[in-house]
């Protein structure tokens, strides 16, 4: 017996070692669930994932982060750790409604057959030390940007010929404050499991974990941090005398290569991790690589998707159906743009931000035929004003340049620029009283164009002199 109560210290050990004091190094009773993992993803970020969505196998963490699962989800997890001990993790995930989940997950830490010996040290046959948890998982969409979920867990420990079992239950939040930064909150063991293997019971520490996850580069480039404060409530859940809270903390980063990959690296109080994932619309493979003090341990998690709800599958051909539509008015939209058929480009865009309202590369192009129209609506008027000014009606025409002037403010310059080249190439032709003219115009649009004012004076000299 004694050799067995000896493995099971060694598993906490390699589960939860914590760095407080060596006295206190046997980790806590019941560890595996909160320590440790439930997918070779979240081991491959360090175990941080309290604030991950979108995985059944996530309830293990925050029982909020399952609330935005779309499809049904089986995801089995194995990792084979030291002295021939594995950690196995089943999560199925199936949504019961639009932003209601339901979760079922199997999380248990095998040993297999350990000789039994007496206190004599003599062997006397074979034991096992096994512990198994079920957890029923809820998780509820309150808002777009909060979840809600609870867990009700049920832990069984068996040390050879002693079993007991235990109830408890964990709540959790997720909270979307920025479109980028995702938060979530979890109290472990809100209602304590208490375990009597033998004559004294012992509880399960209540937790309480933090995390974040942080998407650096959009859909690419995602950095996840967790850290847990177990046991906050030390004087009603000690699993050695004197043993307080201890913290732990998980750091990770994915980092997606192309569409279907990722590459994953972690770090956390007892280990380094690494790994990568392949993911499809129905099926993702995850593997996971840890280095710890007791050596190196590969661990690997399978996910099978299946079957969206109807509104979501609804939702989904619907998007399609706009996506679709919308191309069509919009591609109609830019052909007339570019052949200068304005007004027909207008009616397409106007049919297009119909089926996206928010569309920004339609509002794009609407503000460039909108710049395009005041220009052209702009240098129509310069035209009516130098007519005006060619007339003698010279008010007239000031009020036809300050109009053009407040639909395009950039027309004098390019006016400027391109009279200019006009009265040079015009001068160059000898047509002088042209060249002039062109000037002149010049000088009505900006009266304070230096350059003009000289070319005008030179002009004017070289006419007298033809003369």
């Amino acid at each position: 017996m004694k050799k067995l109560i000896i493995v099971y210290i060694l598993i906490l050990v390699s589960l939860g070692y914590s760095y407080e004091s060596a006295d206190n190094s046997g980790g806590f009773l019941g560890e595996y669930l909160s320590s440790f993992g439930s997918s070779a993803r979240m081991l491959s970020l360090g175990g941080a994932s309290s604030g991950l969505t979108k995985d059944a196998s996530l309830s293990y963490s925050n029982p909020a982060s399952i609330a935005d699962v779309v499809s049904k989800q089986i995801s089995v997890f194995y990792a084979p750790l030291f002295t021939g001990v594995s950690f196995n993790c089943i999560s199925v995930g199936y949504p019961i409604a639009d932003g209601s989940v339901l979760g079922i997950s199997r999380v248990s830490l095998d040993t297999g057959t350990i000789d039994r010996t007496d206190s004599n040290g003599n062997l006397n046959g074979a034991g096992t030390v096994n512990e198994a948890s079920y957890i029923f998982s809820y998780s509820q969409q309150i808002s777009p940007f909060l979840f809600l979920g609870a867990n009700l867990k049920i832990a069984a420990i068996t040390i050879d010929i002693y079993s007991a079992i235990g109830y408890g239950v964990d709540v959790g939040a997720i909270v979307k404050p920025l479109p980028f930064l995702t938060c979530g909150v979890t109290i472990q063991n809100l209602l304590v499991p208490r375990i009597t293997l033998s004559r004294e019971a012992e509880s399960f520490p209540t937790n309480l974990r933090l995390g974040a996850a942080y998407e650096l580069l959009p859909g690419q480039l995602t950095l996840v941090s967790d850290v847990m404060f177990m046991n906050v409530l030390p004087d009603g859940s000690k699993y050695s005398d004197g043993y307080k809270m201890a913290i732990r903390w998980f750091e990770g980063a994915e980092y997606k290569l192309v569409d279907n990959i990722c590459v994953r690296g972690g770090i956390n109080y007892k280990e380094i991790t690494t790994g990568f994932g392949y993911e499809t619309k129905d099926f993702g493979i995850d593997y996971a690589v840890g280095f710890h003090s007791l050596g190196i341990s590969h661990m690997v998690s399978l996910t099978v998707r299946f079957g969206m709800l109807l509104a979501e599958s609804e939702r989904w051909i619907v998007q399609k159906e706009k996506e679709v539509n919308f191309r069509f008015y919009f591609s109609r939209a830019l052909k007339m743009y570019n052949e200068k058929n304005y007004n027909k480009a207008r009616e397409e865009i106007v049919l297009a931000k119909q089926i996206i309202p928010d569309s920004q590369e339609a509002a794009d192009l609407l503000a460039q035929m909108d710049n395009v129209e005041k220009a052209t609506k702009a240098r129509s008027i310069i035209e009516k004003a130098f007519e005006d000014l060619d007339t003698g009606k010279e008010t007239e025409a000031k009020e036809k340049l300050a109009e053009a002037k407040q639909l395009d403010p950039s027309i004098i310059a390019k006016l400027e620029d391109e009279l200019l080249k006009k009265a040079d190439e015009l001068s160059n032709d000898k047509k002088y009283e042209e060249s002039k003219k062109t000037v002149g115009r010049v000088l009505f649009v900006n009266p304070d164009n230096t350059f003009a004012q000289e070319l005008f004076e030179q002009l004017q000299s070289i006419m007298e002199f033809v003369k």
